[in-house]
């Protein structure tokens, strides 16, 4: 079962972080996780935003992903904290995704 995961993932186990392959991880996971966004949003250009967003958040933060071969559980991680965030400034009046936003938002 590791196996699989540490396949999965790119990269081995003992990779540093600077050692992922993003545009293989980005090629292997994006749709499936616009997929997943899409049902929890109902927007499609938000769901890519906040794919876009999950793989420049894993990207920058990588050297705290902690196991190498769980690579795809941490993106879904990162997208879930996405929509939730998403969700909560929708609430509040503050998120917008277009360019000719407001200043601010």
């Amino acid at each position: 079962m590791k196996q699989d995961r540490v396949a999965e993932s790119s990269a081995p186990a003992d990779a540093e972080p600077a050692d992922l392959d993003w545009s293989s991880l980005y090629a292997r996971h994006a749709s499936e996780l616009v997929r997943y966004v899409m049902k929890l949003v109902n927007d499609t250009e938000v769901a890519a935003d906040i794919v876009q967003d999950t793989f420049v958040i894993g990207m920058r933060s990588s050297d705290k992903l902690r196991d190498r071969a769980a690579v795809r559980a941490w993106l879904y991680g990162i997208a879930t904290k996405r929509v939730l965030q998403f969700r909560r400034r929708r609430r509040r009046g503050y998120w917008c995704h277009r360019r000719d936003c407001p200043a601010g938002r």
